[in-house]
């Protein structure tokens, strides 16, 4: 059936819808995929000395059991995702989630596909019972402390300290 627009008039190329994203977990064998992640986080951070583990590495984090990461994908292309760490609890009966990096391509950004991003989380907590599901983020980062507020977040004011040990 051709495309039509309202009074009978062809559609052009150029009108059609785009392509639906979506929205997968990568699996141990989606190492090379998720060292393209690592490159987008670089990219999205601004990281000066980006520096990525090898393949093997990589595969290896993926094959954990407490480590999971998503790719969004426009048209089969990697855009933007996430990494996750599943964080027993000695206080509570349940894992909580801790959302390590979340990042969308700059060209790909203000599309939603952060929300649905955000969205594919609380199911994939859903189905693993994790009830709860923390992310930091700079307080000068109004972009991210406001898309976190406006995908449900309860923000509150902690002090993150970070030991950088000798090596």
């Amino acid at each position: 059936m051709a495309c039509l627009h309202r009074g009978g008039t062809p559609c052009k190329e150029s009108d059609a819808m785009p392509p639906a994203p979506h929205i997968r977990q990568l699996t141990a064998d989606d190492a090379v995929l998720f060292g393209q992640l690592v490159d987008l986080f670089h990219l999205v951070f601004e990281n000066d000395h980006p520096t990525t583990m090898p393949i093997s590495s990589l595969r290896d984090l993926l094959a954990l059991p407490h480590f999971v990461a998503f790719g969004v994908f426009v048209d089969e292309q990697l855009v933007g995702g996430c990494t996750a760490y599943i964080l027993p609890s000695y206080t509570k009966p349940h894992p909580e989630l801790f959302v390590y990096d979340f990042a969308i391509h700059p060209d790909y950004q203000r599309r939603r596909l952060g929300s649905l991003l955000m969205q594919s989380l609380f199911t994939f907590c859903s189905y693993q019972h994790i009830p709860l599901i923390f992310v930091m983020a700079h307080a000068e980062d109004t972009h991210a402390v406001e898309f976190y507020r406006a995908n449900g977040a309860v923000l509150e004011d902690v002090v993150n300290a970070i030991f950088a040990l000798p090596s």
